[in-house]
This record gives C-alpha cells, sequence and structure tokens, in this order.
C-alpha cells in the first residue's frame, strides 16, 4: 500500500467507527453518564484522522520536496499551525519540513497553506481538533460535560414561532428579563409584543407566573430538554464536532490529492 491508500484506509475506518460511536453516545446520554468504552472509540477516531492526515503530508513530501542532504531524516506531520501563525510562520515551518516545496509544486504549497487558521477563521475546527489529537496521544481522554438546556417552544396553526430558555423572565409590566445565558429565537412569522398590559408572544398574553403564554385552541407549547455532551477544552457537542472533522479531513484529503494531480500533469 503507498501512502494515499494508507491515508484512506485510515479514513474508512474512521468513518465505520462513526455510527458506533453514535450509538454510544445517544446510550450515555439515556444513562447520564460516560460509557468508558465511548471515550476510547472517540480517542481511536481522533488518531486515524490525524494519522489520515500525516500519511497524506507524507506522500506530499516523498513526491514533491527535495531530498534533504547525506540522508537526514525529516518528521513529517500534516502542518497545522497556532492560531496566531503568520504566512512567515508557515513559510518558515515548510522550509524546514517540506524543502522544495514552494519552488516545485507551489500549487500543493498554497494548498496546505489554506488551512492555517490566519488564511480562514472557518480553519479554527482543525486547530481544535489538533488540540484534542495531542491530549489523546498523551493518554488523557478529554473530559466532557453533560449539558441540560430547558427550553421553551410556542408555536401557532400558521407555523409561526418563539422559543426561550430559562434565562428568559416574563415580567409584569410588558418587560423581559435575561439572565446570564438568556436565549429568545424567531422562527419565521414569530412575535413578541410590548404593552401596558404585559408581553404578547404570537399575539398571546404572557402569564408571569406560568412564565408562557396563555394557551388557546390554535396555538402549541411545549417543553424541550436539550442534551448533550461537550468537550470541556473547546466548548463544543462532542459527536457534532466528530462529524464535522471526518467531513473535512476527508474533504483535505480529496484536496490535497487533486492539487497533486494538477501539479503531476504540470510536470509531466
Amino acid at each position: 500500500m503507498n501512502k494515499q491508500d494508507h491515508a484512506q484506509a485510515l479514513l474508512g475506518s474512521a468513518r465505520d467507527a462513526l455510527p458506533k460511536i453514535e450509538d454510544l453516545y445517544n446510550g450515555s446520554l439515556a444513562e447520564k453518564e460516560l460509557d468508558s468504552q465511548l471515550l476510547i472509540q472517540i480517542k481511536n477516531l481522533l488518531e486515524n484522522l490525524r494519522s489520515a492526515l500525516d500519511y497524506v503530508a507524507r506522500d506530499v513530501f516523498e513526491r514533491f520536496c527535495t531530498p534533504p542532504e547525506g540522508g537526514k531524516t525529516i518528521p513529517v506531520y500534516f502542518p497545522i499551525l497556532r492560531r496566531t501563525a503568520t504566512p512567515q510562520d508557515f513559510s518558515n515551518f515548510a522550509n524546514g519540513r517540506f524543502p522544495g516545496l514552494r519552488e516545485n509544486a507551489r500549487t500543493l504549497y498554497d494548498c496546505l497553506e489554506s488551512y492555517q487558521v490566519y488564511k480562514s477563521p472557518e480553519n479554527e475546527w482543525l486547530v481544535q481538533f489538533n488540540e484534542l489529537c495531542q491530549e489523546n496521544k498523551h493518554e488523557h481522554l478529554s473530559p466532557q460535560t453533560r449539558r441540560e438546556e430547558k427550553q421553551t417552544q410556542f408555536s401557532d396553526k400558521s407555523g409561526g414561532s418563539v422559543s426561550w430558555n430559562e434565562g428568559v423572565y416574563f415580567g409584569p409590566g410588558g418587560r423581559i428579563v435575561f439572565k446570564p445565558g438568556g436565549k429568545l429565537s424567531f422562527g419565521r412569522g414569530g412575535s413578541v409584543g410590548f404593552g401596558k398590559s404585559g408581553v404578547r408572544i404570537m399575539g398571546r398574553p404572557v402569564d408571569p407566573q406560568a412564565q408562557a403564554p396563555v394557551p388557546d385552541p390554535e396555538s402549541a407549547l411545549r417543553r424541550v430538554v436539550w442534551v448533550d455532551f461537550r468537550f470541556d477544552a473547546l466548548g463544543v457537542s462532542a459527536f457534532p464536532f466528530l462529524r464535522t472533522c471526518l467531513a473535512k479531513v476527508a474533504g483535505i484529503m480529496e484536496a490535497v490529492r487533486g492539487a497533486a494531480d494538477e501539479m503531476k500533469k504540470e510536470m509531466g
């Protein structure tokens, strides 16, 4: 197997593991505690994705970089620089780890650089991903916490809706108080009105005692509890972030392979 094949095999393993992780994740939510197997599976998935990227980087090194003199060995990893890195930092890194790449294959150099945070804030996920991988490499499973957020949703027959969490308080006299973390959201057609008689949601008066609109036959009130596990270090929901990492690593691998194929055509 060449390095691209190794990378694809690791990506396939991560892709196969995701449904099992989802089952363990949902089971842990139901039990309100983490299953140790979930943590192990998460650790393995992260390591497989990181290794897949490193195989891609080594493939680039072997095919397009200038071999170091004297048979010197260079440790090659997929470049993920710190958040505060600059173009000069990337240039210095590439000169040391990917000698000759900018001169030999500028398209690939630009491709690897495009994933750095200074190129786009959307690349923040890659730094977060790398932080989790580094933590797990030191045999410390990433701590996660369970979060519950109670939310109320009010809707009417037209499809309009308004939702709010426990951080929102409807007071008398048409006041809405936002406590820390309070969120009030509007669906299409959702509305909140204010007046001397108090707050009205979707035209319905809010009862300050019940902290909800007075119901009628044409409206619906639901209490929803949202639950997830989060990576404490990142402050993001764990499973959605893993799914994002899988999709984006696959995208990086495809982009780098495409850039490499393009360079090969140019080089004849």
